[in-house]
Parts: structure tokens; sequence; C-alpha cells
């Protein structure tokens, strides 16, 4: 009776809200966002003096509450020789875009040739350091690290706010609306055309029924 009022101590504990991820305030992780991304980092940028090993988070994510520590620790450990960062791509979603985070954690290293590793292993301190000592990312498969951020796409989010819809919807409704008022413009300049040369027919009727009873009047006379 006793193991069983336990487990479900243990349960009813592990099943609570945790609260949102937030980094201290004072961390020496360099924390990233959509706008630094790219002056702070210069990835996709050629002559790239260090690397770097970003974790990428959600603030709900549980699994990503202990990463935190483990993170910092990181920092300590490499003392400045390579660049350790993290980005809330839940919130800062273009550049979780940009290098197609679909899952969280997330922790990609940024080799200074460009090439970005998507790790895959336990997320432990020992482990984290084997991969970058031992260059284990070597053994996995690279992608080219995208050049620049979508500066257009990012515009469209700010000015209609449309985190959750997808960009081409943004821009499909964009592309429509300006065809619509392209062709309204076509059509006004058509109709004032049109109105233009009404008006010039009728004032060319009204000089030949002047001229015609001119003549008329002239005949009788």
């Amino acid at each position: 009776m006793k193991f069983k009022l336990l487990f479900v101590i243990l349960v009813l504990c592990s099943t609570q809200d945790m609260p949102d991820l937030e980094f201290p305030k004072q961390t020496p992780v360099i924390m990233l966002n959509d706008n630094n991304w790219d002056a702070i980092t210069h990835l996709g940028n050629q002559g790239l003096e260090k690397p770097w090993f970003i974790f990428f988070w959600a603030p709900w994510c549980k699994g990503c509450h202990r990463i935190v520590k483990i993170w910092e620790e990181m920092v300590t450990i490499y003392n400045g020789t390579i660049n350790i960062g993290a980005i809330d791509t839940y919130n800062q979603e273009l550049i979780g875009d940009r290098i197609g985070i679909t899952k969280y954690p997330t922790f990609v290293f940024f080799d200074t040739d460009n090439q970005m590793y998507f790790y895959n292993e336990s997320t432990n301190i020992g482990n984290f350091t084997q991969f970058v000592d031992e260059k284990k990312y070597l053994h996995l498969e690279p992608y080219d690290t995208p050049k620049e951020i979508d500066h257009f796409k990012k515009w469209l989010r700010r000015i209609f706010s449309l985190k959750m819809v997808p960009v081409y919807v943004v821009v499909a409704f964009i592309v429509v609306l300006t065809s619509l008022c392209i062709y309204g413009n076509k059509q006004e300049k058509k109709d004032k055309s049109e109105a233009k040369r009404v008006k010039l027919e009728l004032y060319r009727k009204s000089l030949e029924q002047q001229e015609r009873e001119e003549y008329l009047k002239k005949k009788r006379d």
C-alpha cells in the first residue's frame, strides 16, 4: 500500500505544470534572436573564426529546462574557443524556419567551413563535449548553413502579425490584392478614356449641328 501511495505521489509531481523556460538574465550563454542572429553569429559568411554550438528551445519544452545549466557549463568548459548560443525559435520562428527546426530541444553545431550538423546523441555534458572534442559531428550528414535571413518574410510577419499563418498564404493574398489593384487601375483608365471619347464625340456633333444651322440660315437669307 505504501509503494502504491508513493507511486501516485511521484506521478502527480511529475505531471505538474512546469513554468516556461527562461535563461537567467546574467547567463554566459550567448542569447540570440531573429534580429541579432546575423550580426552576432555571422553564420553563412566566409572566414568564420570560431564554431558555434547552438541550443534551439521553446518555453513550453519540459526537456529543455535541464539543458540550461548544462549549456552554461559548456561556456565554462570551452572558455571562448567555441561560441555557445541559445535561441527560442518558438517565438523567434524566422531563424527556426531558416535552420529547419522541427522539434525541441534541438542542438546544431556550425563549423567554420559553413557546414551545420544536427546533434543526435544523449543530452548530457559528457556526450556534448565528446561530440565537439572528438569531432564526432564529422560522421554526420552536413548541411550548408543558410546565408541570409528572409527579411521579406520578417516584414510580412510584422505588418500583418500573422505568426501562425504560413507566409506563402500571405504572399498569395498580396499577389491577388495587387492584381486586383492593377486591374482596377486599368479599368479606371479605360473608363476615363471612354468618357473622354464620348465627350469629344458630343462636342464634334455639336459643332456639326451649329455649322449646319448657320449654313441653312445663310441659305434662307
